[in-house]
């Protein structure tokens, strides 16, 4: 989130009653010292009455003396004195020091409030952890003061207070803060509302809080203060928005009190954070489908706006942008005016770029913009192919890997495109990395080689590249994700005439194409076992020699196709689950009548 430095200036103030200076360190066990009687610093007394500034809006402080001062604010006074020049280190936040500080707090004088104030934004430090209601109500208290010049200082502690502190939030939202912070977002000090709006930023980071903090009022605040021209604003609005944006109930709170106009409006800042917040924002708005065309209709020229943000040099902006963009694409009408601009030269430098962070989010919107694409669709340069296919190996970052072989997967829709990926070495550097690779990628590796193989006329290219070296371990997977399109992808290039590749990887090293008709025959996949079947039956049915010796020495798969032939049930596919049509026909019926056929002339070739 955007943490503004804060204002220090009111730590030390000449005319101030007590100058407290705040040490730095963090908060230690309390040091009991005892109060101080009153006739023992009488001197003191005097100095300090004479210190205390005259305020003429209040007609009962027209004289101070000793008589209209009470007895507790003034050993208050003094006690809190002693304490802040100590040489010992001592915690105002605890014990008798918070109670003297409490009573300044609580008082109606513009001084010691104003005192009390200041001590505690001293005091208080960020991620100094969780208080009690002690610390909290007084700061809470002086919140509503009459006097504009505690308010500063106040807001500061409790800005400290919440930063990074779950308790601290839900102690001071369940004491009422929220509607102390609304109101002081109104104020017409700039350094009160900034202040205030830093405080609720810091709350809504709380989930559990944000739907009590939109409730305040504070969302029609955000609106109007993103009109505001002071810089420290927009951030955390933006910001403050992103908050919201994480949960469904404060997302559509947020898009009906008007942040997406905001939002968009807030893309051309020259203020990178602002645009970061808002993208981000604009993202998780679209992720849900009723708001992704409120969001490409809130402006004409939104496709131009954000494809103009991408710039390789700035992936603190880019990067968020980019990941906008890939959520719009599914818009009705939007791909086409992405795909109007320069978006594919931005993607192929931001791919060049030294940020990770960045190339997988180009790699991303670029997958969103070719996924599901009609077979024939626009050709891409060799250039951008050709570094997507070097990504595949890069090394240390596996998450850019798997962008990769994805964003592969996305541009082998087009039949140029494959035989452009396949020309630019993709299987080499699919076999190189399949080993080593996690299961997501080894999924998306299944995924891409299986659709290459749908095209016929890239398989003998496929073959030569060692297609099936690759296909068979990841066949031999154990995750279905990974071992069910690679299956497929083999059973496509088997669909030939020419055997002699699959004569020679039948046996290899590593069990070869028959260990993985094996798992086939005896997975739980129906589609995988019909296809499996009704290969073998392809290559004895045409009388190939060649194969039919090479299943004729593979007793597993003999075994498992009589096992079938003689028990139909354990043939997946042919399971009966629907009913009889109104004709008279079941589907599944006749499914099995096909099979049980298939398998019978099987087992009697076998037998031969």
């Amino acid at each position: 989130m955007h943490h503004s430095l804060l204002p220090l200036r009111f730590l030390c103030i000449p005319d101030v009653v007590l100058i407290v200076i705040s040490k730095g360190s963090e908060r230690t066990e309390s040091v009991d010292i005892p109060m101080p009687a009153l006739e023992s610093l009488s001197p003191e007394i005097e100095i300090f009455k004479k210190s205390i500034r005259h305020d003429p809006r209040r007609r009962d402080r027209e004289t101070l003396t000793k008589a209209q001062l009470s007895q507790k604010e003034l050993e208050a006074s003094m006690a809190l004195l002693m304490y802040s020049t100590s040489l010992m280190r001592v915690d105002i936040l605890s014990g008798t020091p918070l109670k003297a500080l409490t009573t300044l707090a609580y008082s109606d004088n513009m001084n010691f409030q104003k005192t009390a104030a200041r001590t505690f934004a001293a005091e208080v430090v960020k991620g100094g952890g969780s208080v009690q209601r002690d610390v909290m109500e007084p700061v809470l208290y002086m919140l509503r003061s009459y006097e504009i010049v505690v308010h500063e200082p106040t807001l500061y502690a409790l800005a400290n207070l919440v930063f990074r502190d779950e308790k601290n939030r839900k102690l001071a939202v369940e004491l009422g803060a929220l509607e102390d912070l609304n109101r002081l977002i109104r104020a017409a000090a700039p350094d009160v509302h900034c202040i205030a709006l830093y405080a609720v930023n810091e709350i809504t980071q709380t989930e559990s809080l944000r739907v009590d903090v939109a409730n305040s009022g504070v969302l029609d605040q955000l609106v109007s203060l993103s009109q505001s021209k002071d810089a420290r604003v927009p951030p955390q609005v933006a910001s403050t928005f992103l908050e919201f944006s994480y949960t469904s109930e404060t997302r559509q709170m947020i898009v009906e009190a008007g942040a997406i106009p905001v939002l968009i409006q807030f893309l051309d800042s020259i203020d990178p954070d602002v645009q970061h917040f808002s993208a981000d924002a604009l993202t998780r708005i679209a992720d849900d489908d009723a708001y992704q065309r409120m969001v490409v209709e809130a402006h004409e020229g939104l496709a131009s706006t954000l494809v103009g943000l991408l710039d390789p040099f700035k992936p603190h902006v880019s990067s968020p942008v980019a990941q906008l963009l890939s959520r719009l694409v599914l818009a009705q009408d939007f791909r086409a005016k992405i795909l109007q601009t320069r978006v594919l030269t931005l993607l192929s430098q931001m791919m060049r770029s030294n940020s990770y962070q960045l190339i997988r989010s180009s790699m991303r919107l670029f997958y969103a913009l070719y996924n599901g694409l009609p077979i024939g669709s626009t050709n891409v340069e060799a250039a951008l192919t050709d570094r997507i296919v070097e990504l595949v190996l890069c090394k240390g970052n596996s998450d850019v890997q798997y962008e990769a072989v994805m964003t592969l997967f996305a541009l082998s829709h087009n039949e140029e495109n494959a035989r452009a990926i396949v020309k630019a070495g993709a299987l080499d550097h699919v076999r190189a990395l399949v080993s080593q690779a996690n299961l997501q990628i080894q999924s998306e590796m299944a995924r891409f080689i299986y659709k290459l193989t749908f095209f016929e006329s890239l398989r003998p290219q496929l073959d030569r590249s060692g297609l099936f070296e690759v296909l068979i371990p990841l066949s031999l997977s154990s995750q279905e994700e990974v071992w069910t399109p690679s299956a497929g992808a083999i059973l496509e290039m088997i669909d030939t005439k020419d055997h002699i590749s699959i004569a020679r990887v039948w046996n290899a090293p590593t069990g070869g194409l028959r260990k993985c008709f094996i798992h086939f025959l005896r997975s739980n996949n129906g589609t995988l076992q019909h296809l499996t079947i009704r290969a073998i039956f392809g290559w004895l049915e045409h009388e190939d020699i060649a194969m039919k010796t090479l299943i004729a020495g593979s007793p597993e798969i003999v075994t498992r196709v009589k096992e079938i032939a003689n028990d139909p049930e354990a043939y997946a596919p042919i399971r009966l689950q629907r009913e009889t049509d109104a004709t008279g026909v079941n589907p599944d019926a006749i499914a099995l009548a096909q099979a049980s056929l298939i398998i019978e002339a099987l087992a009697v070739m076998m037998e031969e």
